[in-house]
């Protein structure tokens, strides 16, 4: 196998793997969403996790499991995907509203802000953690 050290791949070792093009796990992984990259040195890698997430969904569509009357687990995968990529996008977003509210003085909005990030963010880790255990379980029931 390609791996890379501490079980990470490159897009390039783990195309090689698949038998697939660079591209296609360029595609993939835009799916996966920011949490299961890490960039060093100009060289994108992908954890575990992302590499289930992307072999289930080239595998799936390679050996045929997004047709005929079988459950559509790779759309389902692609869905969740999506929707992850949306969650951290929001989050993202919750977390540069709350720095931008931090530098405005009033006490009293303070701790309304307080409440309101933290409600919002254990939200969405836990709708993250439902859509990544669901991956990672699809990935190995159906990959």
């Amino acid at each position: 196998m390609g791996r890379h050290r501490g079980g990470i791949m490159t897009y390039k070792q783990l195309a090689d793997e698949l038998g697939v093009t660079k591209d296609k796990i360029k595609y993939h992984a835009k799916k996966v969403g920011r949490e299961h990259l890490n960039i060093v040195d100009n060289v994108t890698y992908l954890n575990d996790d992302g590499i289930a997430i992307i072999k289930a969904l080239v595998v799936g569509k390679k050996s045929g499991l997004s047709t005929g009357a079988t459950p559509d687990i790779i759309t389902h995968l692609e869905n969740f995907a999506t929707q992850q990529a949306k969650t951290n996008e929001l989050l993202v977003t919750l977390i540069e509203q709350n720095e931008q509210q931090k530098l405005l003085p009033d006490p009293a909005k303070k701790k309304e802000r307080k409440k309101f990030f933290d409600k919002n963010f254990i939200t969405l880790l836990v709708i993250s953690a439902i859509i990544i255990a669901f991956c990672i379980w699809a990935a190995i029931n159906f990959g």
